[in-house]
């Protein structure tokens, strides 16, 4: 499942693109966006829910799209920074994210600095410049958008 939006109508700049796949109980998130100031934001985590908590729990990096340790583990309302074990089959999944986001939604002009959507999303864009797969759906995505990344794309609830 992906998400993409552009930066504005003029051109094809890249806003936020999103790739979020389900594993087992796992929801994986791997996600880059603008920031402001020519500058971009990078976000990858793992969420479940907990039914004893009744709220999500998981590990996330806000600094980059595919770590190779977790940074913070998110529980009951908690972040602790550390470093914590990805287990393979959700590195996999990141891993598989991360190559479709550079080779499937985006690419990046080194010469100019500038990310740009890939031509067959730009013919996709909605009025509100984004572009999302047919089995796209906002859950999880909208609670972490609001509640951990630091991208300044948030999704309404």
């Amino acid at each position: 499942m992906f998400f993409v939006s552009a930066r504005n109508e003029v051109d094809n700049q890249l806003h936020t693109a999103i790739v979020k796949q389900l594993i087992d109980d796992w929801t994986v998130i791997t996600a880059i966006g603008y920031s402001g100031g020519g500058q971009f934001d990078e976000f990858c985590g793992a969420f479940k829910w907990d039914d004893e908590t009744m709220d999500f729990f998981g590990y996330f990096s806000k600094l980059y799209h595919d770590p190779d340790l977790w940074e913070n583990h998110f529980s009951n309302g908690n972040t602790i920074e550390g470093e914590y074990p990805i287990s393979n089959s959700i590195k996999e999944t990141i891993n598989n994210s991360s190559n479709f986001i550079w080779s499937g939604l985006i690419q990046y002009d080194s010469d100019s600095n500038i990310r740009v959507i890939r031509d067959q999303h730009l013919v996709q864009l909605t009025k509100n410049l984004s572009a999302q797969s047919s089995d796209w759906d906002a859950d999880i995505v909208d609670w972490v958008s609001n509640k951990i990344w630091g991208l300044n794309f948030r999704f309404d609830w």
